[in-house]
């Protein structure tokens, strides 16, 4: 039999091997060398041999962001601090990487995935959601390993994870842990697709889990667009099924009807759940021979079937022109003016090669001069414009390709919906005119090529999984280039899709929340309930599309100045050091730098800390410096956007006391563009209208994140504990107000006061980084100056909280969601490193048995975690419980925890030194888990860094801290965490979703926050223009005040302590002195 390779990056030194499995089960092996320990030679056929140029062998926003749209650019990044932050999660079990240890055969985890060719289009009609049923239930125990969480508490003891989730025409499972235990999670792993138990005892309680995912899913607009183009498809075609599940396809309607769900949960799996329907893909140290040997042993068991894998590529047509090529209008959740052009095309997956939907998006989602989203930004008529086809198998799949062009537009924007329109298909009239043009393909393959031919490694789970769903979809040869790379250009596929992209193919779906209240929109989606109107699109619309006149402001991508052509591995010219050294420092600047010996890539990393104490002086303060961030990065858009193209990228972003500014990705130009970034910051000039434009896209995204319970959880919890921490709230309120003088001289005070950090490390010399701090210094024209002290860091300091339960409560801000979030936070104090270990310790051990108890066996919500917190120097931990009040009341959710804590204190006193001795090494194995590529080593210096600690070495310190801790002090610690009566400080953050079955029995008008009133965080914009279309005159409608219902009472509350009044409990409470882990 012939050996089958895939082409491989000459960057990778991973070693590949395809095999078959007699039961029909397609497997890739993949042995992985420690990495930096050598170009050992590759497998498979190398890509790009002979390239030019000569190559050489926090809080951070880091809880699980689980309400996250992420077709949304306005996601916590926009507002929330940067990494390094004030309240970081960490340790806990979640994996953290060290290059202490380079050599190690621990230094890395293995990981597996096994991707199933079936999905959610293979539900039965009768029971929508039952795909996704399966893969809950498949992972809950096996005959050779029947203890329901048995596989996670494997895992969990060893340093390791998994996950599973389910797409239309797959599903896919995979874990990861520590190497010395990979053979037994392998064989545990195996038994799921072996003999499942899937008892029947655990329907219930597993549906109870899809149904508080789907409720989760229920106020997110993107799923709501996809429900609603899947209820505009043809009933016959599997992208009308409703994929999600819930406890009425699940349970009510199967039990009404008399279908046993659990005698159908056994067939599907039976039906699918086959050899040949898999695909396998291992990562570890082992090597191809050992590798085989498992996979050979341990899923040869897995049963096989004659039945063909399920096929839909003869529904080619989800969709009849007379329902989809509407004007549909919905009512938004979020705040929020969005119009989406959709086109159905036919199946794309078998031209992977071309790539014909990469190259049409690339051109329409461009976003340089002469481009849709520069003319409609220059207007003030957008605010984001994305082109393309999501990676969904909704979006891309064996029936269709969707494309789209999705433009958030501002209030002009809305109000002038068919210039918008029409300007894109100007663009499209005048790419067709032009037709494909190769050195524009050619450009695309040359950016890609060249990001592949330098790729750096991912985490072996990520990897895995990628590898294992490749396999599905490309051929063998293909696996780790298909989904990235251009290989053919062909002229007719290219046209035949740009052809298709035409007015009378169209669908126009325009998403607002000005449609909530009015009675036009009287249509409901099922299953989300999305309030929608359909209408034809006006036909004098259509016609001057289809003849539409020429734009010269609109033309092609000019050539990109900023490819990379020179991958020379620079020669040092300073000392070799471990960890970055400071080779500047003044009275206004310190520069750290370290040149990169270990991962050998043409690639260097730029972190600046601009720092001044007038950014968290005051909410307004904090709110201008928001205003200044978008006014950079749009003034900065048509100019650096083809350096992010071309692998050259950057960021600003609002971090605690001032701006942090990141470059990364190829070195040879990354000085021009970091010279581009500091002249646009330092000459940054703005209107008023650039301004009010601004205003108003601030204004959409702090309402935005503050209707999600899980974000106004964190953000009122911060507001308690740290002072200077400004709510979303708080700054909405001040937005207002603020005029353009005011933002003119606030921004000549930010910059005649800024002190400067700088990290620069990667292929880069000491000269350059140098040269990048005298020229940042000389446009700051700090000699001009009186000399300022260096800021380490923002002196924030910390509520030190009663030694009694403290509760704070508040109502979801969507009144329609009924959501909630309970954390309940238990803090220490000021720690060192020895305590900061035991804390992680605790929680490590914790992580499995609270996920268990809480989500697993009681389904108290689908979200359950608990982390160690880091508040500025200030450690503690939490539990998080993601619920609905339509379920469970905030008394019950915090009962169970306090329940847990109770139970899982007996498991902390009857812990073996056994056991203890495990807990230990895993922890430690997890610090000495190398980096996987220099990102991540970059990125904890620069916590380091930004926090003001300097200990690069911090995990070799934990390590030495680890191994002094004895069983008999971890008891002590754990227990004085644990007991009620042991005088425990914490604070129980509630957010009570607003439909919550009669459980509040008493509510007042909003608290004071920091000496203001909460302000309405839903008011209302500036009634909109006549419209020109047949929406007439739109109205937004002020929705009713958000109140902060701090004061809230329950049934049955007694003897509990309510905040009353932000301000004036943060008043009466000590604060801690400035604190670091140390």
């Amino acid at each position: 039999m012939s050996i089958i390779e895939p082409v491989q990056s000459p960057n990778d030194t991973r070693k590949y091997r395809f095999i078959k499995l007699e039961n029909g089960l397609s497997a890739v092996l993949i042995s992985d060398p420690p990495i930096g320990a050598g170009a050992a030679e590759a497998t498979g056929e190398s890509l790009l041999n002979g390239a030019a140029g000569n190559v050489f062998d926090n809080d951070s926003g880091d809880e699980l962001d689980w309400e996250s749209d992420s077709d949304e650019d306005y996601s916590d990044s926009d507002y929330q601090n940067d990494t390094g932050g004030s309240d970081s999660d960490g340790g806990g079990g979640r994996r953290r990487r060290s290059s202490s240890r380079k050599d190690s055969d621990l230094s890395k985890s293995s990981a597996a995935a096994l991707c199933v060719g079936v999905g959610s289009f293979s539900d039965p009609a009768n029971i929508p959601g039952l795909a996704h049923f399966v893969e809950h239930m498949v992972f809950m125990g096996s005959e050779k390993y029947p203890n329901e969480n048995g596989f996670d508490a494997y895992l969990g003891k060893h340093g390791g994870s998994s996950d599973a989730y389910t797409d239309c025409e797959q599903t896919i499972f995979n874990f990861d842990v520590e190497q010395a235990y990979f053979e037994g999670a392998l064989d545990r792993f195996a038994q799921f697709f072996i003999h499942p138990l899937m008892k029947k005892d655990a329907v219930d309680r597993e549906t109870e889990a899809v149904d508080s995912e789907f409720q989760i899913g229920l106020p997110k607009d993107k799923n709501r667009i996809e429900q609603l183009l899947g209820h505009m498809a043809d009933k016959s075609h599997p992208m009308s099924k409703f994929m999600w599940g819930n406890i009425e396809t699940l349970r009510t309607r199967p039990k009404s009807a008399g279908i046993d769900i659990y005698e159908h949960l056994k067939e599907f799996w039976k039906t699918y759940y086959v050899a040949q329907n898999m695909t396998l893909a291992l990562q570890a140290r082992d090597s191809l021979d050992q590798q085989e040997k498992w996979v050979r042993d341990i899923f040869k068991a897995i049963p096989s079937s004659s039945m063909p894998k399920p096929s839909f590529f003869h529904l080619n047509k989800p969709f009849q022109m007379s329902r989809f090529n509407k004007l549909y209008k919905v009512a938004a959740v979020k705040n929020v003016h969005q119009v989406i052009l959709t086109w159905a095309l036919p199946c794309t997956l078998p031209y992977y090669r071309v790539k014909p939907i990469v190259y049409l998006g690339w051109l329409l989602g461009h976003e340089s001069k002469g481009s849709i989203d520069s003319y409609l930004k220059k207007r003030f008529l957008a605010f984001e414009l994305e082109a393309g086809s999501d990676t969904s198998g909704f979006d891309c799949n064996s029936t269709s390709t969707l494309m789209r062009v999705d433009v958030t537009l501002s209030d002009d924007g809305f109000s002038h919906l068919f210039e918008v329109i029409t300007v894109v298909f100007q663009y499209l009239s005048m790419i067709k005119r032009i037709g494909p043009q190769r050195q524009i393909f050619d450009e695309i393959k040359t950016i890609e090529d060249c990001h592949f031919r330098w790729i750096e490694q991912d985490e072996p789970q990520d990897y895995v999984q990628d590898v294992a769903l490749a396999m599905q979809l490309y051929e063998p040869a293909d696996i780790l280039t298909g989904n990235s790379l251009l290989m053919e250009y062909d002229e007719k596929i290219i046209k035949d899709c740009m052809d298709a992209l035409t007015p009378e193919s169209v669908n126009i779906t325009l998403l607002s929340d000005s449609f909530r209240d009015q009675e036009s929109c009287n249509l409901e989606c099922p299953w989300f309930k999305t309030k929608y109107s359909v209408e034809d699109i006006p036909m004098d619309w259509i016609e001057k599309w289809k003849s539409v006149d020429e734009n010269p402001e609109l033309h092609l991508p000019l050539p990109n100045i900023y490819i990379a052509t020179d991958f020379c591995i620079k020669e040092a010219d300073a000392p070799d050091t471990e960890y970055p050294v400071l080779i500047s420092e003044s009275s206004h600047s310190r520069v750290w730098y370290r040149k990169d010996k270990k991962f050998k890539v043409p690639r260097a990393f730029v972190y600046v800390y601009l720092t001044s104490d007038c950014v968290s002086r005051t909410a307004e303060s904090q709110c201008m410096t928001d205003l200044l961030v978008k006014l950079f990065e749009n003034s900065l858009t048509e100019i650096a956007y083809d350096a992010d193209q071309a692998d050259l990228s950057y960021s600003i972003k609002v971090h605690l006391n001032g701006l942090v500014v990141r470059l990364s990705g190829f070195n040879e130009k990354i000085s021009q563009l970091f010279q581009v970034v500091i002249d646009h910051i330092v000459g940054l000039t703005f209107t008023g209208k650039q301004l009010e434009t601004t205003k108003a896209e601030w204004k959409m995204i702090y309402h935005n994140q503050s209707i999600k319970p899980s974000g106004l959880n964190k953000d009122l919890r911060l507001s308690l504990l740290v002072h200077n921490h400004w709510t979303m709230m708080e700054k909405l309120s001040t937005l207002s107000s603020i005029s353009e003088n005011n933002l003119a001289t606030f921004l000549v005070e930010l910059l005649s006061t800024v002190t400067v950090q700088m990290l620069v490390q990667g292929n880069i010399s000491a000269k350059e980084a140098r040269d990048l701090e005298s020229y940042l210094l000389l446009k700051l024209k700090v000699n001009e100056r009186q000399p300022l002290a260096v800021s380490q860091q923002s002196d924030f300091v910390v509520t030190e909280l009663p030694d009694k339960p403290i509760y704070f409560r508040t109502k979801n801000l969507n009144e329609n969601d009924d959501n909630c979030v309970i954390t309940n936070y238990y803090q220490h104090g000021p720690a060192s490193i020895h305590d900061h270990q035991l804390m992680e310790l605790l929680l490590c051990h914790m992580e499995e048995p609270c996920f268990d108890t809480l989500r697993t066996n009681h389904q108290l919500g689908y979200v359950v975690y608990c982390s160690v917190r880091l508040t500025h120097g200030i450690v503690g931990y939490s539990i998080t419980i993601g619920s609905q009040s339509t379920k469970f009341g905030m008394k019950r959710l915090d009962g169970e925890i306090e329940n847990f804590l109770q139970k899982f204190r007996a498991k902390i006193e009857k812990m073996t030194g056994d056991r203890f001795r495990r807990l230990v090494s895993s922890l430690v194995n997890m610090k000495l888990c190398e980096d996987m590529n220099m990102q991540e080593e970059v990125d904890r210096n620069w916590y380091e860094i930004v926090e003001g600690t300097h200990l690069f070495n911090r995990f070799k310190l934990e390590v030495e801290q680890l191994e002094q801790i004895n069983i008999s002090e971890f008891k002590t610690f754990s227990l004085s965490h644990l007991s009620p009566g042991s005088r425990r400080r914490k604070l129980s953050m509630q957010v009570i979703g607003n439909q919550d079955g009669g459980e509040i029995k008493k509510t007042t008008s909003a608290p004071v926050m920091a000496n203001k009133s909460a302000k309405n965080i839903h008011s209302g914009r500036k009634q909109q223009q006549q419209q020109r279309f047949s929406a007439g005159r739109v109205k937004r409608k002020s929705p009713k005040k958000a109140r902060i219902d701090d004061n809230m009472t329950m049934n049955d509350d007694k003897g509990i302590s309510l905040i009353k009044d932000v301000t004036t409990f943060k008043a009466s409470c000590r604060k801690y002195p400035v604190a670091k882990i140390m």
